[in-house]
């Protein structure tokens, strides 16, 4: 398998600077999020 570990994410925040956007800018996470930690606001 030939994938190189990025280290960061390759993706860009979509509010960054205009020099940042190259490739991919803010992917969403899509479909049923499963396993998303529960956090108790009370």
């Amino acid at each position: 398998g030939n994938h190189q570990h990025i280290g960061k994410a390759s993706t860009m925040a979509r509010d960054s600077p205009a020099g940042q956007k190259v490739g991919l800018i803010a992917a969403r996470r899509t479909g049923l999020l499963r396993g998303t930690k529960k956090i108790k606001d009370a």
